[in-house]
Order: C-alpha cells, then structure tokens, then sequence
C-alpha cells in the first residue's frame, strides 16, 4: 500500500496547488479597504439578489462540486485519518474541504478579478465528501472493494476497462449534463430530434463520425467479447452487439432529458456498425494484443491523441501566421479556462485527461512511468504543431494536462492491478485474457 498512498499523496499536493493556482489567476491582489469592502459586499450570501433573481447558477454549483471529488478522492487514497473509522475518514475529509474552501474564498476577497462566493464553498464541500465516500467503496486496499467484485474482475479483468470506457462515453453524450423533468423542454427536445438515422450524418465529417462515433464502440464490442471468451459462440456475439446497440440507444433517449440536447438516431446507427465492427475485428486484432505486439495499441492511441489535438486541420502553412501565434502562447497554465464557462472548462479539462490517462494506461510500465514521459514529448510536439493552425491557441494547458493524465493512467493501473492481487478474494478461473503487461 505504501506505493499507492504516495503517488495519491503526491497527486493531492498537485491538485491542492491546481486549485490555489486556479483560484487565484492573474493573482492581482490588492489591500485597499475599500476594494475589500467592495468585494465583501459583492459576495453572494442569499440565494436571490433583491429583484428575485437566482444568485447562483446549476452550472456553477455543479462545476464547484466536481471540483471538490477529486480533493475527498485523494485525502482518503493518501492516508487521511487512517487508522480513523470510515465515517470519520469521511468527516475529516469533508473539514479539510470545508476549511480549503473557506480559505480560498476568503482569500479571492483581496483579489479583484474574483468575485467570492458562500455557495461554491457549499459545492466544493459536496464533492469532496462525495469523493471521499466514493473513495471508500473504490480504492480501498483489499477490503475496500468487495470480495465477490474483486472475484469476478479476477476471472473477467477487461471489465474494469470496459465499464471506464462506457463510464467516458456517457460522460460525452450527455453533456452538459443538465437534467430536467420539465415537460415542455422535454417535448421540445422530441421535437427538435433527428429521427431518420440518415440525417445526422450529413452535419458532420465523415472522419468525425469515425473517431467520435464508430470507432468507440468498435472498442466497446471488442473489449466486450474479450471480457466473456476468446471464443465467443454467435449467440453471444448477437448478444453483446444487441446490448451495445442498448447502450448507444439509451444514452439518446437520456438526451431528451437534458437541456439543449436532442435525440440523435444516426448515433445509434453508427454504434451499430460499430459494434459489427469490433467484433469482426477482435479475432485479428486480439490475437496480436495477446502476443506482446503494444505497438498496435500505442500508435492508435497516440492518433486519437493526435486527432482530437489537431482537428479541425485547418492548417494556415505560412511562416508569418506561425511567427504571430508563437508570440501568443499560452505559458500561463489555464489562464483561459479561469474566465471561461466553468462547464465547458471541467469538460475539457476532464476529456484531456482521459486522453493522457488512456495513453498512460498504453504505455504503463510496473514500476515506471514512462508512459507520462513519452505522453509529455507527444504533448509538446502536437503543441508546436498547433502553432501552424487557425483554430488553435498554443498553450501549456494541454500539455500539463495530458501529462498529468497519463501518469494518472499508470497509478491507476497500478491500482487496478492491486486489487486483482490482493488477498482474501478466493481463486478465480481464468477465462479472460489478464489484464497484464508481461
């Protein structure tokens, strides 16, 4: 356990200085009373202002919530309160959030180009006790994972990856995440539908519709029929195609339940074919997987990379254009996500390390981490290649990011395989490939 406490030690230092560097950009700080005064009078303490409008937003509230998670994830791996019961793991965890927040927001009081808030002091806690209790029934060492889970992800390992994988997709489906019961948005989300399977498809690129929408569930039949037999009989492989097919479906109708969001029936189709396709393709690819060949796995990672760093492609090809954007780098970490929408921050941020996280997971060596150092040379590579596209801003953003992800990826590998490991889960057969590096 000492391996894995340390590196979630070491990941909450980082966090705990993401947040005070976060919270404080452009660190512009003043001690004017007045100013202070001003800024104290500015902070929000009632829910409605005096003309009845709300004073904080669902995004807003939600944004600070998912802010606090990862803090009550990495206070409980790292060993707070350890020889404390579970409930008061998860009591102090939720202090220290209380206690960080409250400092936070006080301190933004003398820093002008932030406005201090009650309720994102309210948010923050809520996720860090929401990540500390999730941090008990996940991480915990051995018996912190039922027994009778841990047996069946000994005899089936590929599902620890594939429920990450389906967890990803409906992180990206269902954004922005803002659910509502209310008839009338639900009814014009019906409304604004595309029922025809045939009529999403024209709104986007085919090369979009690949990456984003064939090609992941591909992943998700492979992993799929891995995960249940290496040799799967066609009962089973209908099987597996129709519950892909459930999933895609499902997560379009739980659309219709968010707002701005609308069914897409073309994404069922291209799950569909998706599906077909990974299963048609796990005999040739898995095999290869089997046989010690990464290398497959590491150039379609690094592409997907690649892909979602570079698009649109819209590249300018003249040196004076490449000259003005390199005068324009960003070398502030996230200087332009602090005054950005908060929703569309996190959501970047969190796709970001997914992609770094599954290239971690790629490259993961035992004992190493070379997989965070050859993501960060990959980062900074597609970084300069920004600087030759119109869309993009250069910034040091993604390549902490990526990084970050990816040495995240091979903690967590380390995690996962710690847990099939550990002791007291009883034998299990092995009818699924393991989950191994050797």
């Amino acid at each position: 356990m000492a391996a894995p406490r340390g590196g979630a030690r070491l990941l909450l230092g980082a966090y705990l200085l993401f947040i005070i560097y976060g919270s404080f950009l452009p660190f512009h700080f003043t001690a004017d009373p007045a100013t202070i005064r001003e800024n104290l009078a500015l902070a929000v303490v009632s829910f409605r202002d005096a003309e009845g409008r709300r004073n904080v937003s669902l995004p807003d509230l939600a944004s600070n919530v998912f802010l606090g998670m990862p803090l009550g994830l990495l206070l409980v791996a790292g060993g707070l309160a350890a020889r404390s019961s579970r409930l008061r793991r998860v009591a102090a965890s939720g202090l220290a959030g209380l206690l960080l927040a409250s400092a936070v927001e006080t301190g933004q009081l003398f820093a002008p180009p932030r406005i201090a808030s009650i309720f994102d002091v309210m948010g923050q806690v809520a996720g860090t006790l929401a990540g500390a209790l999730a941090a008990q029934g996940a991480l915990g060492a051995g018996g912190g994972v039922p027994s009778r889970l841990v047996v069946v992800l000994r005899a089936r390992p590929l599902l620890g990856p594939l429920a990450a994988l389906l967890a990803a997709l409906a992180g990206e489906a269902l954004y922005p995440y803002a659910v509502t019961l209310d008839v009338s948005t639900v009814w014009g989300n019906v409304k604004s539908s595309a029922w025809w399977p045939l009529d999403g498809l024209r709104a986007h690129p085919w090369h979009a519709l690949l990456v984003d929408r064939l090609l992941p569930y591909a992943a998700v039949a492979l992993v799929a029929r891995e995960a249940v037999s290496r040799r799967p009989s066609l009962a089973v492989k209908v099987a597996i195609g129709g519950l892909v097919l459930a999933f895609a479906a499902g997560l379009e109708v739980a659309k219709l339940f968010i707002e701005g969001r609308s069914l897409q029936a073309s994404n069922a189709l291209l799950a569909a074919g998706g599906a077909l396709l990974g299963i048609a393709a796990a005999p040739v690819i898995s095999p290869l997987a089997r046989a010690g060949k990464r290398w497959i796995l590491v150039v379609a990672g690094a592409a997907l990379v690649a892909y979602h760093q570079l698009r649109p492609f819209d590249f300018a090809g003249s040196a004076a254009a490449i000259r003005a954007k390199a005068a324009r780098i960003e070398w502030a970490p996230f200087a332009s996500y602090i005054m950005a929408d908060p929703q569309i921050a996190l959501f970047d941020t969190g796709k970001k390390l997914v992609l770094g996280g599954l290239l971690g997971v790629i490259l993961h060596v035992p004992g190493r981490r070379a997989g965070a150092w050859w993501t960060l040379l990959l980062a900074v590579l597609l970084e300069i290649a920004q600087l030759a596209e119109v869309s993009h801003q250069t910034s040091l953003t993604d390549v902490f990011l990526l990084t970050l992800g990816a040495w995240s990826g091979g903690l967590l590998i380390d995690r996962y395989h710690a847990v099939l490991d550990s002791r007291g889960a009883g034998a299990a057969p092995s009818a699924a490939p393991a989950l191994r590096d050797d």
